[in-house]
């Protein structure tokens, strides 16, 4: 399904400030920008590689560390070395080249906390990865206070894998403390989804979506996490808003979840396994579980704050798989009924987190799972397989599926390590029966296979897979070149067949450059109507995407096509706005 740019602007709009802390950030970042600690970024500059880093600096073979130089800190800050000793490079999520690296210091109690303020950015463009390669360091410069009362101290990673330094001693300033309160990194100690449920934003009336009774649900999920500055200025904020809404009985119920969870603001809160726990008794329903939570609150409440894709971790001890088992079968039992929402997120998220998966649920499951109406869960089990490297297993599965899931297990072993963002590593068939099933699934639907297998590295000129697969699908495109010298509407191919010849170019084999040229006249086209207020036309442009790749891929191998090759044309719209 494709989003208009409206939606997608609307969807931006409510989803960014979400995203840097909250809708009010401007307000909260006002608070702290003047604060020492919030500017002082860490940032980044160029790498340095490994022969060049100080010999008396302790990193082990084989470790990413993080380590602070306490003996020669001075009036710039403490110098600290991040160092890449492994042969993989590693990645960073960073903010104008600052890779969030901020000083912590230990309580009485021994528990650790951030000392430095983070002030967000108001552009997107300032977040992005930072890749440090491998065998190479940083050099960098910690944060350190001129006042307050001493205390251990180390610099540790906030977002993304946790990286922690050396300890040392240092001074902790209240101010600092303060303002770490009220900052975005601390706003985004609440879950996303709870945050977005609370979201209002100043001289503004409170939307509809969501509804009272979703937002009741997330105001009670807030009472059971600790007390947080941010998200309860939105909660004050939120309650002016529903009390200015007309009487009814969702308002008065919202009003009542406000007062509640306002009441329990400083009060002792469980700890993070302890939450978990209550959670999991709840999904199982056992009899210790808290009749104050609902069953949705207790998946939602799993998830974990930062980017809701993993279940909460909070500890060791819930590192346990056996700690995970009684949640396995309402996540495949949600996951079967086909609901939407963030409770089925959260449930598919456990059953994607491999470490509780491959302990707990055998192939015999797994094979249920794949063969589930539910596209969610066939899709995770799947993986699983793939995971565990039980590509004959996906391939007996796929001879008993309806062609739509066969893609999909085409698909799925192709792309093995693929995370849902990109694809690291491909396979091709490795025996004769995966071929005779990859071999099957081009002949049928080639298309739609072409498609599964289509990945953009491959325009850098590499394509991995066998020529068997190409040879097939040269072979679909000489007969739609024969086919296609007529106009005709692609309909529903205008999207696959353009990315089916993006995977026939990219082997870039010599042989193909006649049948490219071939479809350089190719029929087929795809029409959207335009207006133009500049000039007062109103047209059909009529776009003609199979010669668009055949002469990009030809211009690709050095052989420029004959310039009079049409790409699109325009038709102007009668009164009448009918196409022609």
């Amino acid at each position: 399904m494709k989003c208009s740019p409206r939606l997608l602007f609307f969807a931006a709009a409510i989803a960014w400030p979400l995203f840097r802390g909250g809708p009010n950030c401007a307000a909260q970042n006002a608070s702290v920008e003047k604060n020492p600690s919030a500017r002082f970024p860490a940032t980044v500059k160029r790498a340095q590689p490994l022969v060049e880093l100080p010999p008396d600096v302790p990193v082990r073979e084989g470790e990413v560390a993080l380590w602070a130089d306490f003996a020669h800190a001075d009036a710039e800050g403490v110098p600290l070395y991040l160092v890449n000793r492994t042969n993989t490079a590693q990645s960073f999520s960073s903010q104008d080249n600052d890779i969030y690296i901020e000083l912590e210091y230990r309580d009485g109690a021994g528990a650790w906390h951030r000392a430095q303020a983070h002030l967000a950015s108001d552009c997107g463009n300032s977040y992005q990865q930072f890749v440090l390669l491998p065998r190479q360091f940083l050099t960098l410069r910690g944060y350190r206070s001129s006042t307050g009362s001493k205390h251990a101290v180390r610099y540790a990673t906030q977002i993304g894998e946790r990286l922690t330094s050396n300890e040392g001693k240092g001074l902790i300033s209240e101010a600092d403390l303060q303002a770490v309160a009220l900052d975005s990194l601390t706003a985004r100690e609440i879950p996303f989804h709870i945050r977005s449920l609370i979201a209002c934003w100043d001289n503004m009336p409170l939307p509809a979506d969501p509804a009272l009774p979703e937002r009741t649900e997330g105001i009670r999920m807030l009472a059971w996490l600790p007390s947080n500055p941010p998200a309860f200025e939105d909660l004050h904020r939120l309650q002016g808003k529903i009390e200015a809404l007309a009487p009814s009985a969702a308002r008065d119920t919202a009003l009542q979840a406000i007062r509640e969870t306002l009441a329990k603001g400083d009060a002792p809160k469980l700890a993070p396994e302890a939450l978990a726990r209550r959670c999991i008794d709840r999904i199982a329903h056992r009899p210790t579980a808290d009749p104050a939570m609902s069953e949705y609150m207790a998946w939602c409440l799993l998830a974990d704050p930062r980017y809701g894709r993993e279940p909460i971790v909070p500890s060791t001890a819930m590192r346990q798989p056996e700690r995970w088992s009684e949640v396995i079968a309402p996540a495949v039992a949600l996951l079967q009924r086909n609901e939407r929402g963030k409770h089925a997120q959260v449930a598919a998220a456990i059953l994607k987190t491999g470490w509780i998966v491959d302990a707990l649920v055998p192939d015999e499951e797994l094979e249920a799972w794949v063969l589930s109406s539910s596209e969610t869960l066939s899709l995770i089990g799947a993986r699983t397989f793939a995971r565990r490297a039980r590509y004959p297993r996906l391939v007996a599965l796929g001879w008993k599926v309806p062609a739509e899931k066969q893609i999909m297990l085409l698909h799925v072993p192709a792309f093995p390590n693929e995370d849902g963002r990109s694809a690291h590593e491909t396979r091709s068939p490795r025996d004769a029966e995966e071929s005779r099933f990859w071999e099957h699934c081009m002949r049928s639907m080639p298309v739609e296979a072409a498609n599964a297998l289509w990945s953009y590295d491959f325009q850098s000129g590499y394509n991995p897979f066998d020529r068997q697969i190409h040879d097939l699908l040269r072979s679909f495109f000489r007969t739609e070149a024969e086919r296609g010298i007529f106009d005709h509407d692609l309909g529903a191919q205008a999207s696959g067949l353009p990315v089916a010849l993006e995977l026939l170019a990219s082997w870039r084999v010599k042989e193909d450059d006649a049948l490219l040229a071939a479809l350089l006249k190719h029929g087929g086209f795809q029409r959207s109507e335009t207006w133009s207020s500049e000039s007062a036309k109103h047209y059909w442009t009529q776009y003609f995407p199979l010669r668009r790749v055949a002469k990009n891929a030809l211009v690709a191998r050095g052989q420029p096509p004959a310039e009079d090759v049409v790409t699109n044309v325009e038709i102007p719209i009668p009164d009448s706005k009918q196409a022609p």
